[in-house]
């Protein structure tokens, strides 16, 4: 037996006295004391000490701890943080509320009522506290809608539009009884206003209700009833330019109201160029369609543009496709038309320059085979379209004429080349032609203008080497359209200037309407007419008409001079092409 050295008999007591704290402590799930594996006591221990005795009574392993043992509330459960009946009471045994811990828990053990922990489970404010307190913020007004504003009842957009750039959607809130519109021109500006008058008069006819008519209305005011949200459409008549439009005060430029400016729920600008530059980022809250025109547009075309929208509004069509039916009747017109429309959460451009018609309108239409043909079709608000031509009072005479007319430079083609002025420049150059060659007529207006295009072969991209400008005619108020040979003048312009016209201009005399004029049809009338000798035409192809324009009608070459032009409606295809047919009988000008 060895002995321990340094160790006296107390020091032996000690050490079991130790020994027996650490199972003590062991049994009662207490940590192991850590550091110096001795314990801090400086001992040796002796080989032959006694081991427990066999028959040792285990600790008990039911989980029931030594009687000398406290046990907290629950028996336990709290100490072990589980959720039952108990911890979860309503008198708080365990002591949780306000512990800074969230006992969301209980709300599954104890549905019927627990513990009042609001004070740890309460989330922090929304927006810290403009929610509550209803404060329009750049937060409360986000586009998440934090506060969840959103269809309840309120209409917060005219006032997060004064602290957010962009808010978020609450047009189901803004939305009025009854659609509303307004109309505003440029006193002084030296155009005809009276298309805001027929603005106005074909919306109140549609149900629609007047909140202003601003005659003089400066950069402030336009900017002000742009950003309305009571206001389902306005109408805008006047000067614009790239992007601008024009005010009594200066001018109004995209940028003046982005982003998020415009919440009017349709803007029409019938103005020149302003949609040559896209108004997506002015979109705001509820704005659905700004529309225009990419090029210049014409002070004596407006009336008939809105005369024309009437119709397919009245059958329910979208502003986007009623602008578009409206514009593509007018050859000056139909390759500038333009409107920028919200789909799907993002801003579409449909115009003649991108190629987009809002084909997909007529998706729903209901089309009808027009009685006695197999392959002529009409949409039913066609069908139903109750209007009449208009001759006010006038008729027109062909004077004389000389029969077309060319005229060519020598090596015209030669003349072609690099360096062709754009669509504009090329307009400026043949009018300026015209000045010096007999004059421009008074009657004629601008048409299109087309590129040419020369390539070597199907691979070469082409390069643009001439402009042909064409000029249309109007004759008291409307434009001069047929079938056949075409009242125009047409000059082909290349990189020196003009080198090519052709011509067909009779002289034409406006005068007063005879007594007796024949019963003229309306126009679904005239579209049921026209459909036995339109399937005829077309020669086996399928023929959709979508729309009508009214239109002084020609024969061409064969109205010899004493021939008057016929009232007629030019018949609008879904296939682009327009086919003028006789307002009283209904038969196409042949």
């Amino acid at each position: 037996m060895k002995s321990a050295r340094g160790c006296g008999g107390d020091e032996l007591r000690r050490a079991a006295a130790l020994g027996a704290l650490l199972l003590l402590g062991a049994a009662c799930g207490g940590p192991l004391p850590v550091g110096d594996p001795d314990g801090g006591w400086d001992v040796w221990w002796t080989d032959d000490a006694a081991p427990p005795p066999d028959d040792a009574a285990p600790p008990p392993d039911d989980g029931t701890p030594p009687v000398d043992v406290p046990v907290g509330p629950c028996s336990g459960e709290c100490d072990a943080h589980r959720y039952t009946a108990c911890t979860c009471g309503f008198d708080d045994p365990c002591g949780w509320r306000g512990n800074g811990l969230c006992d969301s828990a209980c709300d599954t053990v104890l549905p019927s009522g627990h513990f009042d922990d609001s004070a740890d489970c309460a989330l922090p404010p929304v927006c810290d506290g403009d929610c509550d307190a209803h404060r329009y913020t750049a937060c409360s007004c986000d586009t998440a809608d934090p506060c969840g504003w959103r269809a309840n009842g309120v209409c917060d957009a005219d006032a997060c539009a004064a602290v957010a750039g962009a808010d978020f959607d609450d047009s189901a809130d803004c939305v009025t009884a009854d659609p509303t519109f307004g109309v505003t021109s440029v006193y002084g500006d030296g155009l005809d206003p009276s298309d805001a008058d027929d603005f106005a008069t074909g919306m109140t006819g549609l149900g629609y209700r007047e909140l202003f008519d601003d005659g003089s209305t400066s950069t402030s005011d336009l900017r002000g009833y742009l950003g309305r949200t009571d206001l389902t459409v306005l109408y805008h008549t006047g000067h614009g330019d790239s992007g601008i439009v024009l005010t009594t005060d200066g001018y109004l430029t995209i940028s003046n109201v982005s982003p998020g400016g415009i919440r009017a729920k349709n803007t029409i600008f019938a103005t020149c160029l302003s949609l040559r530059e896209s108004w997506g980022g002015a979109f705001g809250t509820g704005a659905e369609t700004v529309l225009g025109y990419t090029n210049y547009s014409y002070d004596y075309l407006d009336n008939d543009v809105v005369d024309a929208m009437i119709s397919p509004l009245r059958s329910g069509r979208s502003w986007i496709y009623a602008w578009y039916q409206a514009n593509a009747g007018f050859d000056m017109l139909s390759d500038r038309w333009a409107g920028y429309v919200r789909e799907s959460g993002t801003i579409v451009e449909y115009s003649a320059r991108s190629g987009r018609r809002p084909a997909a309108d007529l998706s729903d239409a209901t089309w009808v085979v027009l009685p006695g043909t197999e392959r002529v079709l009409a949409t039913s608000e066609l069908l139903a379209d109750a209007r009449t031509f208009d001759p006010a009072g006038a008729s027109v005479r062909v004077v004389g004429s000389d029969g077309p007319s060319w005229w060519v430079a020598p090596e015209e083609f030669g003349a072609l080349g690099a360096g062709v002025p754009d669509e504009a420049a090329a307009a400026t150059v043949a009018r300026e032609w015209l000045a010096a060659h007999g004059g421009l007529p008074e009657d004629a207006v601008p048409g299109t203008v087309l590129a040419i295009e020369a390539r070597r072969d199907e691979a070469d991209p082409g390069a643009t080497v001439g402009r042909v400008v064409r000029l249309a005619r109007t004759a008291a108020g409307l434009p001069v359209r047929g079938n056949l040979v075409a009242h125009h003048i047409a000059l082909l312009v290349g990189p020196g200037g003009v080198v090519a016209e052709s011509r067909f201009w009779p002289e034409l005399a406006v005068e007063a309407a005879a007594v007796e004029t024949p019963t003229l049809r309306t126009v679904a009338d005239a579209v049921r007419a026209a459909a036995v000798p339109l399937e005829r035409v077309a020669k086996g192809a399928e023929v959709r008409l979508t729309g009508a324009t009214p239109v002084w009608g020609s024969a061409g070459v064969r109205d010899g001079a004493g021939a008057r032009l016929v009232p007629a409606y030019l018949l609008h295809t879904t296939g682009g092409f327009g086919v003028v047919v006789d307002a009283a009988s209904g038969a196409p000008l042949l």
